[in-house]
């Protein structure tokens, strides 16, 4: 297995990622508030002037999506970092502080590195399928995966994933 040293970054910083998150978080109702009026107001659209008001069905929708997800994100997250750190804790001492300099102080200080690094990402690596079980419909980010597991783009897949992918929802819908 080669390391995958931008999946390893993401890991040792999710710390940090989750206090942004869950600063954004509890930043979103003030922000929602202070940008929203309830009251409609006269502005100008398309060269005239107009009455605007607030649409409730679709901006308190948004907002609670927002507030959703964000908090879909922090659990997720969270489940990251707890089984990550619980796993770093039960390091050596001697790689445990090695590749923490590595990935948190950017400094490469002895050959502990390597193996550890490798560790760490089969270690990822069953988290990050932990994490897809766990939570349903989660899906790994495109910055944690592989190169050899991001599909093969070329135009002659995407037509024949697409005719493919198209037949099936016909027969779904019992259109054939």
């Amino acid at each position: 297995m080669s390391v995958n040293e931008g999946m390893l970054e993401y890991y040792f910083n999710t710390g940090k990622k989750l206090a942004k998150a869950k600063q954004r978080l509890a930043s979103y109702p003030e922000e929602f508030y202070k940008s929203q009026t309830i009251h409609s107001h006269y502005t100008q659209f398309d060269g005239r002037w107009g009455v605007k008001g607030f649409r409730q069905e679709v901006q308190c929708v948004d907002y609670l999506d927002t507030l959703l997800l964000a908090e879909r994100y922090i659990e997720i997250l969270e489940f990251k970092h707890i089984h990550f750190q619980r796993y770093l804790n039960k390091l050596p001492h001697d790689n445990r502080y090695a590749i923490k300099k590595k990935y948190r102080n950017h400094e490469i200080l002895d050959s502990y590195v390597g193996v550890t690094e490798e560790l760490c990402c089969q270690e990822i690596m069953e988290i990050e399928e932990a994490a897809s079980y766990r939570f349903k419909y989660y899906v790994k980010p495109e910055y944690l995966m592989e190169i050899s597991e991001i599909p093969d783009n070329t135009e002659e897949n995407f037509i024949e994933s697409f005719e493919e992918d198209f037949k099936n929802m016909l027969e779904m819908l019992g259109v054939t």
